[in-house]
């Protein structure tokens, strides 16, 4: 009785990170999720039996969308150092140059170091 809970339980977990996963596939331009089959047209092997499987996409989407991405930086060796004894944070750095380039950050709101 035990392994048939272990598979079953197996079975359904393993059908909710599929499920989950259709709208990432590919990425912006992912599938739409497939509507819900009917169970009663369905096939169902003697023994067997249909289970409905309950996933939220929304925190995968999140996930994905904040997922942080490797970048190679290069620059001179003495601005790197220049840098590193000012303790800078160059991902930090990286990213609020970024963002105020593209007018994320609104340049009247930076606070200037005193």
């Amino acid at each position: 009785m035990y392994y048939r809970r272990f598979y079953f339980r197996r079975g359904i977990s393993y059908g909710k990170r599929r499920f989950r996963r259709i709208p990432l596939r590919n990425g912006k331009d992912s599938e739409p999720i497939p509507a819900p089959s009917d169970p009663k047209k369905l096939a169902i092997p003697q023994g067997a039996f249909v289970s409905m499987i309950e996933a939220w996409t929304d925190y995968i989407r999140d996930e994905m969308e904040n997922k942080s991405i490797k970048k190679t930086l290069t620059i001179p060796k003495w601005l790197n150092d220049a840098a590193e004894a000012e303790g800078i944070n160059f991902s930090q750095l990286l990213q609020f140059a970024v963002k105020e380039r593209l007018g994320m950050i609104k340049k009247s709101k930076l606070r200037t170091k005193q």
